[in-house]
Protein backbone atom coordinates (compact mmCIF):
# COMPACT_ATOMS: atom_id res chain seq x y z
CA UNK A 1 0.00 0.00 0.00
CA UNK A 2 1.33 3.74 -1.10
CA UNK A 3 2.38 5.38 2.19
CA UNK A 4 -0.78 8.54 2.83
CA UNK A 5 0.35 12.09 3.03
CA UNK A 6 -1.29 14.25 5.67
CA UNK A 7 -4.93 15.08 5.09
CA UNK A 8 -5.90 18.76 5.66
CA UNK A 9 -9.44 19.13 8.18
CA UNK A 10 -10.37 22.71 7.63
CA UNK A 11 -12.33 22.46 11.30
CA UNK A 12 -10.74 24.53 13.97
CA UNK A 13 -9.79 23.26 17.46
CA UNK A 14 -10.08 25.56 20.04
CA UNK A 15 -9.26 26.04 23.63
CA UNK A 16 -11.07 28.19 26.70
CA UNK A 17 -10.86 30.89 29.77
CA UNK A 18 -13.46 31.95 32.60
CA UNK A 19 -16.64 34.33 31.99
CA UNK A 20 -16.17 37.68 32.26
CA UNK A 21 -12.44 37.73 31.75
CA UNK A 22 -11.32 40.61 29.63
CA UNK A 23 -10.88 39.76 25.99
CA UNK A 24 -11.87 36.31 26.87
CA UNK A 25 -13.52 34.34 23.16
CA UNK A 26 -15.85 31.63 23.41
CA UNK A 27 -14.56 28.83 21.40
CA UNK A 28 -15.32 25.01 20.94
CA UNK A 29 -13.43 21.95 20.91
CA UNK A 30 -13.80 20.20 17.84
CA UNK A 31 -16.53 17.86 17.80
CA UNK A 32 -15.94 14.49 18.87
CA UNK A 33 -18.23 12.99 16.07
CA UNK A 34 -16.74 14.82 13.17
CA UNK A 35 -15.77 12.69 10.26
CA UNK A 36 -11.95 13.93 9.98
CA UNK A 37 -10.92 11.02 7.52
CA UNK A 38 -12.75 10.36 3.92
CA UNK A 39 -13.28 6.85 4.91
CA UNK A 40 -14.19 4.56 7.25
CA UNK A 41 -17.34 4.03 6.35
CA UNK A 42 -17.91 3.80 3.04
CA UNK A 43 -19.60 6.38 1.12
CA UNK A 44 -23.62 5.81 0.29
CA UNK A 45 -24.31 5.78 -3.76
CA UNK A 46 -27.63 7.62 -4.15
CA UNK A 47 -30.25 7.44 -1.42
CA UNK A 48 -31.18 4.11 -0.11
CA UNK A 49 -34.32 3.32 1.41
CA UNK A 50 -33.44 3.29 5.74
CA UNK A 51 -36.48 1.98 7.85
CA UNK A 52 -35.85 0.46 11.49
CA UNK A 53 -37.22 1.17 15.08
CA UNK A 54 -34.94 1.79 17.99
CA UNK A 55 -31.36 1.17 18.15
CA UNK A 56 -29.04 -0.60 16.27
CA UNK A 57 -25.74 -2.11 17.97
CA UNK A 58 -23.04 -2.82 15.64
CA UNK A 59 -19.98 -5.03 16.00
CA UNK A 60 -17.65 -5.95 12.97
CA UNK A 61 -14.34 -7.77 12.61
CA UNK A 62 -12.23 -6.76 9.77
CA UNK A 63 -9.87 -9.69 8.75
CA UNK A 64 -6.80 -8.57 6.22
CA UNK A 65 -4.67 -11.08 4.81
CA UNK A 66 -1.23 -9.36 3.77
CA UNK A 67 1.74 -10.74 1.88
CA UNK A 68 5.34 -10.63 3.18
CA UNK A 69 5.67 -7.53 2.84
CA UNK A 70 2.52 -6.20 4.81
CA UNK A 71 0.75 -5.38 1.82
CA UNK A 72 -3.19 -6.07 2.10
CA UNK A 73 -4.35 -8.94 -0.25
CA UNK A 74 -7.48 -9.60 1.21
CA UNK A 75 -10.34 -7.97 2.86
CA UNK A 76 -12.90 -9.77 4.71
CA UNK A 77 -15.44 -8.60 7.35
CA UNK A 78 -17.53 -10.02 9.58
CA UNK A 79 -20.49 -7.81 10.31
CA UNK A 80 -23.21 -8.18 13.37
CA UNK A 81 -25.76 -6.00 13.80
CA UNK A 82 -28.45 -6.56 16.39
CA UNK A 83 -32.14 -4.83 16.19
CA UNK A 84 -33.56 -4.28 19.66
CA UNK A 85 -37.23 -3.36 18.79
CA UNK A 86 -40.16 -4.74 16.52
CA UNK A 87 -41.01 -3.37 13.38
CA UNK A 88 -40.16 -4.01 10.00
CA UNK A 89 -36.55 -2.91 8.65
CA UNK A 90 -34.66 -2.18 5.40
CA UNK A 91 -31.29 -0.53 4.84
CA UNK A 92 -28.08 -1.03 2.51
CA UNK A 93 -24.78 -1.59 4.09
CA UNK A 94 -22.49 0.53 1.77
CA UNK A 95 -19.25 -1.11 1.00
CA UNK A 96 -16.99 -2.62 -2.09
CA UNK A 97 -18.11 -5.35 -1.54
CA UNK A 98 -17.32 -9.15 -4.10
CA UNK A 99 -18.90 -11.28 -1.86
CA UNK A 100 -21.76 -11.61 0.95
CA UNK A 101 -23.11 -14.59 3.10
CA UNK A 102 -24.86 -15.26 6.26
CA UNK A 103 -22.56 -15.34 9.23
CA UNK A 104 -23.09 -18.53 11.81
CA UNK A 105 -26.29 -17.24 14.32
CA UNK A 106 -27.03 -14.85 11.82
CA UNK A 107 -31.25 -14.52 11.72
CA UNK A 108 -31.63 -13.88 7.57
CA UNK A 109 -29.52 -13.75 4.88
CA UNK A 110 -28.10 -10.64 3.45
CA UNK A 111 -28.66 -9.44 -0.07
CA UNK A 112 -25.54 -8.19 -2.67
CA UNK A 113 -26.17 -5.45 -4.34
CA UNK A 114 -23.67 -3.18 -6.64
CA UNK A 115 -24.33 -0.48 -3.31
CA UNK A 116 -23.54 -3.00 -0.91
CA UNK A 117 -24.99 -5.23 1.32
CA UNK A 118 -29.00 -4.99 1.99
CA UNK A 119 -31.06 -6.36 4.26
CA UNK A 120 -34.70 -6.84 4.90
CA UNK A 121 -37.40 -8.00 6.72
CA UNK A 122 -39.09 -7.99 10.14
CA UNK A 123 -37.65 -8.42 13.58
CA UNK A 124 -40.07 -9.49 16.68
CA UNK A 125 -38.55 -7.39 18.89
CA UNK A 126 -34.65 -8.72 19.05
CA UNK A 127 -32.77 -10.09 16.00
CA UNK A 128 -29.50 -10.86 15.13
CA UNK A 129 -28.08 -10.27 11.26
CA UNK A 130 -24.44 -11.18 10.29
CA UNK A 131 -22.71 -11.38 6.88
CA UNK A 132 -19.16 -12.11 5.87
CA UNK A 133 -18.50 -9.56 3.19
CA UNK A 134 -15.49 -10.13 0.93
CA UNK A 135 -13.90 -6.50 -0.34
CA UNK A 136 -12.26 -5.10 -3.11
CA UNK A 137 -8.28 -4.79 -1.83
CA UNK A 138 -8.35 -1.73 -3.72
CA UNK A 139 -11.23 0.02 -3.17
CA UNK A 140 -10.95 -1.01 0.84
CA UNK A 141 -7.22 -0.75 1.89
CA UNK A 142 -7.22 3.10 1.79
CA UNK A 143 -9.94 2.97 4.72
CA UNK A 144 -7.65 0.56 6.79
CA UNK A 145 -6.26 2.48 10.13
CA UNK A 146 -2.92 0.16 10.23
CA UNK A 147 0.02 0.29 7.67
CA UNK A 148 2.60 -2.35 7.65
CA UNK A 149 6.13 -2.36 5.83
CA UNK A 150 8.57 -4.87 6.30
CA UNK A 151 12.72 -3.81 5.78
CA UNK A 152 15.91 -6.45 6.14
CA UNK A 153 19.20 -5.93 7.26
CA UNK A 154 22.17 -8.14 8.70
CA UNK A 155 20.14 -11.60 8.89
CA UNK A 156 17.08 -9.38 10.93
CA UNK A 157 13.42 -8.43 9.75
CA UNK A 158 11.74 -4.86 11.21
CA UNK A 159 8.49 -4.35 10.98
CA UNK A 160 6.69 -0.97 11.45
CA UNK A 161 3.33 -0.58 11.92
CA UNK A 162 1.76 2.80 11.08
CA UNK A 163 -1.59 3.85 12.59
CA UNK A 164 -3.06 6.06 9.29
CA UNK A 165 -4.32 8.87 8.11
CA UNK A 166 -2.52 11.35 9.40
CA UNK A 167 -5.21 14.28 9.44
CA UNK A 168 -4.39 17.67 9.67
CA UNK A 169 -6.08 19.99 11.95
CA UNK A 170 -6.09 23.19 13.29
CA UNK A 171 -5.94 23.75 17.06
CA UNK A 172 -6.42 27.44 18.50
CA UNK A 173 -5.17 26.92 22.10
CA UNK A 174 -4.37 30.01 24.79
CA UNK A 175 -4.73 31.33 28.12
CA UNK A 176 -7.30 29.22 30.14
CA UNK A 177 -8.48 29.47 33.55
CA UNK A 178 -7.50 26.19 35.47
CA UNK A 179 -10.49 25.90 37.84
CA UNK A 180 -12.85 25.83 34.26
CA UNK A 181 -10.49 23.42 32.57
CA UNK A 182 -10.51 21.25 35.57
CA UNK A 183 -14.22 21.30 35.54
CA UNK A 184 -14.99 20.67 31.83
CA UNK A 185 -12.50 17.57 31.88
CA UNK A 186 -14.57 15.89 34.92
CA UNK A 187 -17.72 16.38 32.60
CA UNK A 188 -16.41 15.04 30.22
CA UNK A 189 -14.50 11.91 31.28
CA UNK A 190 -17.57 11.30 33.61
CA UNK A 191 -19.69 11.50 30.46
CA UNK A 192 -17.45 9.33 28.52
CA UNK A 193 -17.86 6.63 31.44
CA UNK A 194 -21.54 6.24 31.31
CA UNK A 195 -22.51 3.30 29.47
CA UNK A 196 -24.50 5.24 26.90
CA UNK A 197 -21.37 6.76 26.00
CA UNK A 198 -19.19 9.71 25.24
CA UNK A 199 -17.94 12.63 25.84
CA UNK A 200 -19.87 14.70 23.98
CA UNK A 201 -19.73 17.10 21.11
CA UNK A 202 -20.32 20.46 22.28
CA UNK A 203 -17.62 21.67 24.50
CA UNK A 204 -16.84 25.07 25.21
CA UNK A 205 -14.61 26.89 27.54
CA UNK A 206 -13.46 30.85 27.52
CA UNK A 207 -10.05 31.86 26.22
CA UNK A 208 -8.01 34.90 25.98
CA UNK A 209 -4.63 35.12 23.51
CA UNK A 210 -6.11 32.77 21.20
CA UNK A 211 -3.39 31.20 18.77
CA UNK A 212 -3.63 28.55 15.88
CA UNK A 213 -1.21 25.60 15.60
CA UNK A 214 -1.38 22.99 12.91
CA UNK A 215 -0.65 19.27 14.14
CA UNK A 216 -1.39 15.71 12.90
CA UNK A 217 -3.75 13.86 14.33
CA UNK A 218 -3.72 9.81 13.60
CA UNK A 219 -6.04 7.20 15.12
CA UNK A 220 -4.88 6.21 18.37
CA UNK A 221 -4.87 2.12 18.81
CA UNK A 222 -4.00 -0.84 21.08
CA UNK A 223 -1.49 -3.10 19.06
CA UNK A 224 -1.39 -7.19 20.35
CA UNK A 225 0.57 -9.52 17.85
CA UNK A 226 3.31 -11.38 17.42
CA UNK A 227 6.20 -11.53 14.32
CA UNK A 228 8.75 -14.40 13.20
CA UNK A 229 10.50 -14.28 10.42
CA UNK A 230 12.59 -17.65 10.88
CA UNK A 231 13.79 -16.85 14.36
CA UNK A 232 12.21 -16.97 17.54
CA UNK A 233 8.72 -15.86 17.56
CA UNK A 234 8.18 -11.96 19.13
CA UNK A 235 5.47 -10.96 21.05
CA UNK A 236 4.40 -7.09 22.02
CA UNK A 237 1.75 -4.87 23.22
CA UNK A 238 1.66 -1.35 22.11
CA UNK A 239 -0.16 2.25 22.02
CA UNK A 240 0.06 4.28 18.81
CA UNK A 241 -1.24 7.70 17.75
CA UNK A 242 -2.41 8.24 21.20
CA UNK A 243 0.70 10.67 21.33
CA UNK A 244 4.19 11.72 20.26
CA UNK A 245 4.57 7.88 19.31
CA UNK A 246 2.41 7.45 16.15
CA UNK A 247 4.77 3.54 14.95
CA UNK A 248 5.61 0.70 16.58
CA UNK A 249 8.72 -1.27 15.06
CA UNK A 250 9.49 -4.94 16.15
CA UNK A 251 12.97 -6.55 15.04
CA UNK A 252 12.84 -10.11 14.98
CA UNK A 253 16.14 -12.54 14.29
CA UNK A 254 15.67 -13.98 10.51
CA UNK A 255 15.61 -12.47 7.31
CA UNK A 256 13.08 -14.92 5.74
CA UNK A 257 9.51 -14.34 5.03
CA UNK A 258 7.75 -12.85 8.00
CA UNK A 259 4.92 -14.49 9.74
CA UNK A 260 2.84 -11.64 11.29
CA UNK A 261 -0.35 -11.94 13.68
CA UNK A 262 -1.66 -8.76 14.83
CA UNK A 263 -4.80 -7.34 16.55
CA UNK A 264 -5.31 -3.71 16.26
CA UNK A 265 -8.56 -1.63 18.42
CA UNK A 266 -9.83 1.64 18.61
CA UNK A 267 -8.38 2.79 22.03
CA UNK A 268 -11.97 3.70 23.71
CA UNK A 269 -12.92 7.67 24.54
CA UNK A 270 -11.26 7.52 28.42
CA UNK A 271 -8.42 6.05 27.51
CA UNK A 272 -7.96 9.19 25.07
CA UNK A 273 -9.23 11.87 27.49
CA UNK A 274 -6.04 13.02 29.41
CA UNK A 275 -6.45 12.50 33.35
CA UNK A 276 -6.50 15.64 35.77
CA UNK A 277 -3.16 15.03 36.34
CA UNK A 278 -2.14 14.91 33.16
CA UNK A 279 -3.56 18.13 31.96
CA UNK A 280 -2.16 19.65 35.62
CA UNK A 281 1.29 18.37 34.93
CA UNK A 282 1.26 19.35 31.31
CA UNK A 283 3.68 22.32 29.74
CA UNK A 284 0.86 23.08 27.79
CA UNK A 285 -2.69 22.05 29.46
CA UNK A 286 -5.09 23.46 26.45
CA UNK A 287 -3.10 21.78 24.04
CA UNK A 288 -3.64 18.53 26.13
CA UNK A 289 -6.81 18.60 25.59
CA UNK A 290 -7.31 20.21 22.20
CA UNK A 291 -5.62 17.32 21.15
CA UNK A 292 -7.34 14.68 22.49
CA UNK A 293 -10.79 15.16 21.05
CA UNK A 294 -9.79 14.99 17.24
CA UNK A 295 -8.22 11.44 18.60
CA UNK A 296 -11.52 10.69 19.64
CA UNK A 297 -13.37 11.66 16.87
CA UNK A 298 -11.08 9.68 14.64
CA UNK A 299 -11.08 6.39 17.42
CA UNK A 300 -14.87 6.45 17.28
CA UNK A 301 -15.13 7.03 13.27
CA UNK A 302 -12.82 3.52 12.94
CA UNK A 303 -15.48 2.09 15.24
CA UNK A 304 -17.31 1.64 11.93
CA UNK A 305 -15.85 -0.10 9.04
CA UNK A 306 -18.64 -1.07 6.84
CA UNK A 307 -20.68 1.15 8.92
CA UNK A 308 -23.88 1.00 10.80
CA UNK A 309 -27.18 2.08 9.93
CA UNK A 310 -28.11 4.03 13.22
CA UNK A 311 -25.90 6.64 13.51
CA UNK A 312 -26.75 7.04 17.21
CA UNK A 313 -26.30 3.14 17.87
CA UNK A 314 -23.63 1.59 19.78
CA UNK A 315 -20.21 0.53 17.18
CA UNK A 316 -17.10 -1.65 18.00
CA UNK A 317 -14.91 -3.18 15.44
CA UNK A 318 -11.50 -5.34 15.75
CA UNK A 319 -8.70 -5.29 12.75
CA UNK A 320 -7.17 -8.63 12.80
CA UNK A 321 -3.60 -8.69 10.38
CA UNK A 322 -2.60 -12.13 9.22
CA UNK A 323 0.25 -12.88 6.72
CA UNK A 324 -1.21 -15.50 4.31
CA UNK A 325 0.31 -17.37 1.64
CA UNK A 326 0.59 -16.42 -1.67
CA UNK A 327 -2.20 -18.71 -3.50
CA UNK A 328 -4.50 -17.75 -0.79
CA UNK A 329 -4.28 -14.15 -1.95
CA UNK A 330 -3.96 -15.45 -5.60
CA UNK A 331 -7.50 -16.92 -5.25
CA UNK A 332 -10.31 -14.92 -7.21
CA UNK A 333 -13.27 -13.15 -5.37
CA UNK A 334 -16.83 -14.98 -5.88
CA UNK A 335 -18.70 -12.48 -8.06
CA UNK A 336 -21.46 -10.32 -6.93
CA UNK A 337 -24.46 -12.45 -6.37
CA UNK A 338 -22.52 -16.00 -5.75
CA UNK A 339 -21.93 -16.66 -2.33
CA UNK A 340 -18.38 -18.72 -2.84
CA UNK A 341 -16.70 -20.09 -0.03
CA UNK A 342 -13.47 -17.63 -0.40
CA UNK A 343 -14.77 -15.47 2.64
CA UNK A 344 -15.36 -18.21 4.89
CA UNK A 345 -12.17 -20.39 4.21
CA UNK A 346 -10.21 -17.27 4.75
CA UNK A 347 -11.94 -16.42 8.33
CA UNK A 348 -11.45 -19.32 9.59
CA UNK A 349 -7.47 -19.71 8.49
CA UNK A 350 -6.93 -16.38 10.43
CA UNK A 351 -8.85 -17.01 13.46
CA UNK A 352 -7.73 -20.46 13.84
CA UNK A 353 -4.15 -18.30 13.73
CA UNK A 354 -4.63 -16.43 16.07
CA UNK A 355 -6.88 -18.46 18.66
CA UNK A 356 -3.67 -20.05 18.38
CA UNK A 357 -1.05 -17.35 19.55
CA UNK A 358 -4.11 -16.81 22.25
CA UNK A 359 -5.09 -13.47 20.95
CA UNK A 360 -7.57 -10.87 20.37
CA UNK A 361 -10.38 -13.72 19.37
CA UNK A 362 -11.50 -13.68 22.77
CA UNK A 363 -12.64 -10.40 23.12
CA UNK A 364 -14.85 -10.70 19.71
CA UNK A 365 -16.57 -13.67 21.05
CA UNK A 366 -17.42 -12.17 24.55
CA UNK A 367 -18.68 -8.76 23.12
Amino acid sequence: MKRRGLLVCGITLVALVPAGTAGASLLYLIATTAQLAPQPPFPAQGSPETRFLGRIVNRERVVVGIDGAGVPQSIVVIQRLTLTHKGDFTFTIPAPATSARAAPGSHGEPGLRQAGIVWQGFSAGRRELGAVVGLRVGAAAPALPLQITVRRHNGTTAVTFTTVPATLVRLSVGVVAPAQLDRVLRQMRRAAAHPAGGPGSGWALEASHITQVRQAIRPPLRLQGTVAAGGPTVSFRAVIGNGAAYRKTIVALGSGTPTINIVAKPLPTLEILPTLKEVGTSPNPVLALATATPRIALATQFQQFLGSPDPYGRSSTTYLYRTVAPHQAARPSPRPGHHGDGALTLLLAVTGGILALGIGVIIWAHS
